[in-house]
């Protein structure tokens, strides 16, 4: 099959507002009138990666602005398809991020996220309707421009906009229809989830780090460069005998385990040590700390942004308690699941495993032994009585006993599983056919 699509010009290239490489595949589905996961298999088989198109079309469109080996492939077909550069298609992705930080789980959004005020001003002014990059990430709560609180949801029918099926357009909901900027006309409807009473722009520096990838500057982000400008940062610091004050928001044995790769950096950890130094973003990423006053920054004394505040670790487990329990445990006649256990007293079964694995084993042996025994008693007790009910029927009957007639005889009756029954009537009727 030979792929024709019709062109597809990427919008706000070059700017903060630059459109996400999910929200320019969806609207290239929509001008060629065909499902995005069409336009997908066509790409597929024209460029010989069919066998990545199941992979891709598992997980929502939303996915494909994440940094994977897998999307770095499907961009390269992409461009083949279209037409459009791929280093322009890679401004709409942040994929360039790969370099530069070890991983990415939580700093991306699962689902297409939107601000209705954008998508109604966008509507009314006739231009083409985007999803801007930044939208997908989880450090924007709220849109920077309107303050309003980012939605997932049509305001109407409460469906995400996440599937692969067809669409009329970017802007109404693939579900219902309904404008996805139609609670911007009715406030009361906008999920409040999430939202943040402040003037000043969410995250500017996510802002200007989506802007810099977008110009093309990509090339500037070095491997491991937050590592190689907190080394410059701290070397300054040492220099001039600030590193005490240095360690004072960016504890000694934390910044250690950063500078010799100990410990990984996402984004939402570069963030945060671009705060504490009073480095930009964009220059620890590009490892460099030039470009900066090379003073100790005012933002130190100040108490971290609830966005880049380390999650809370869970509290460490009592050690004793937990071994005392599961001796009483494996003491227990009525033997517990190891879920059931844990659910009791309080710890994970991933907590238990790790500090008691062998006693853990004997605990899931015993249920599962438990198990065993009781499927034997309900065996035996369905047997005894199909015995009692055949001898019965064949006592008050003319009739031969039947399968439906015993069932709707035991059932009842005998408080048991109804496929135990029906098992051990069907043995038993059999038998008795054969004799």
């Amino acid at each position: 099959m030979t792929v024709q699509l019709l062109p597809v010009e990427p919008l706000g290239i070059g700017s903060s507002e630059i459109e996400s490489i999910s929200s320019f595949f969806v609207r290239l589905s929509v001008v060629n009138g065909a499902s995005p996961k069409k336009i997908l298999e066509w790409i597929g088989k024209k460029n010989g990666i069919s066998e990545l198109v199941p992979s891709i079309a598992s997980s929502a469109p939303i996915n494909l602005v994440r940094p994977t080996k897998l999307n770095a492939k499907f961009l390269s077909a992409l461009s083949q398809s279209t037409g459009v550069d791929v280093n322009i298609l890679g401004r709409m992705t942040y994929h360039s991020l790969d370099l530069v930080v070890n991983r990415h789980q939580g700093c991306f959004d699962k689902r297409f996220r939107w601000c209705p005020a954008c998508i109604y001003e966008t509507a009314n002014m006739n231009h083409p309707t985007h999803f801007r990059l930044y939208w997908s990430l989880t450090g924007f709560n709220n849109c920077p421009i309107h303050h309003t609180p980012l939605q997932t949801r049509c305001p109407v029918c409460g469906s995400y906009q996440d599937s692969w099926r067809n669409r009329d357009a970017l802007d109404v909901c693939v579900s219902c229809g309904t404008t996805l900027g139609y609670s911007y006309l009715h406030p009361e409807l906008i999920t409040a989830a999430g939202m943040v009473s402040q003037q000043a722009p969410e995250a500017p520096d996510l802002i200007l780090l989506t802007k810099f990838i977008s110009e093309g500057n990509s090339h500037a982000l070095k491997p491991d460069g937050p590592r190689k400008a907190l080394y410059e940062a701290f070397d300054y610091a040492w220099n001039r005998n600030e590193e005490l004050e240095y360690f004072k928001k960016l504890p000694r044995d934390e910044c250690l385990a950063y500078l010799h790769c100990n410990k990984p950096i996402t984004i939402t950890t570069a963030r945060r040590l671009a705060f504490r130094t009073g480095v930009p973003l964009v220059d620890l990423l590009c490892g460099s700390t030039k470009e900066c006053t090379r003073e100790l920054d005012a933002n130190w004394r100040d108490e971290l942004p609830d966005s880049l505040k380390p999650q809370k670790r869970k509290p460490y487990i009592d050690v004793e308690h937990a071994q005392e329990a599961i001796k009483q445990a494996l003491k227990d006649p009525q033997r517990p699941s190891l879920r059931d256990f844990s659910q009791q007293i309080g710890i994970s079964t991933g907590g238990l495993s790790y500090y008691f694995y062998d006693q853990c084993t004997l605990i899931s042996k015993r249920y599962k032994q438990r198990l065993v025994e009781e499927k034997m008693e309900k065996k035996d007790a369905a047997a005894k009585a199909v015995r009692d009910a055949i001898f019965q029927w064949q006592k008050e009957r003319i009739d031969p006993p039947s399968h439906k007639g015993l069932l709707k005889l035991l059932f009842p009756s005998s408080g048991l599983p109804k496929h135990v029954l029906r098992a051990t009537i069907a043995r038993s009727l059999d038998v008795k056919t054969k004799v």
